[in-house]
């Protein structure tokens, strides 16, 4: 990536997660950048080949933690770092992921296109391992449980309504004696 690229990406992310997606035009963008609107064009397409960047960039990052977290053998391992996941990505890059989750409520057709992965189902069935592995007695709705667990940690973190989150994770590692 070129550092113009990398100037119009880190612009483009600022002001999505400031003033919203739908709010931000290209000629926005390119003024913080200090570049041109056509080089915008010339790399990214237009604004939703940007969005379409930066969202892909978001999609490898957590296949990025989930491959890690599944390299782990030990599953109490991998429910720990499971529970860290959330904190560990959201701290690198907060804005990042205040796009990321302003996109599943911007409209439904955004949604849809990009909240289509396979990450969810990845990480499920890794937790379903995990506690299948662990001998728990139901470990479809452990799973399940684990999996609400995580997403509320995440969307917490993002909109940094969270004040106790080393307290609350230390209560989960007691309780799922990880």
């Amino acid at each position: 990536m070129t550092e113009k690229q990398r100037l119009i990406l880190d612009a483009a992310l600022k002001l999505f997660a400031r003033d919203g997606y739908n709010s931000t035009s290209t000629n926005k963008i390119a003024k913080e950048a200090g570049v041109s609107e056509g080089l915008i064009f010339r790399h990214f397409r237009n604004k939703e080949g940007l969005l379409d960047f930066i969202v892909q960039q978001g999609l490898e990052i957590m296949k990025g933690e989930l491959d890690k977290t599944g390299l782990l053998k030990d599953p109490r391992a991998k429910l720990k770092a499971s529970l860290l996941l959330p904190a560990n990505i959201v701290e690198a890059k907060p804005d990042y992921w205040k796009v990321q989750v302003s996109l599943k409520y911007m409209n439904h057709e955004i949604a849809e296109k990009y909240h289509e992965s396979e990450f969810m189902e990845n990480a499920l069935a890794l937790l379903l391992d995990a506690f299948t592995e662990l001998g728990y007695k139901n470990p479809a709705l452990e799973s399940q449980l684990m999996m609400m667990i995580i997403s509320s940690l995440f969307l917490s973190l993002v909109h940094g309504d969270i004040d106790n989150h080393d307290e609350l994770m230390e209560f989960l590692v007691k309780k799922y004696k990880l």
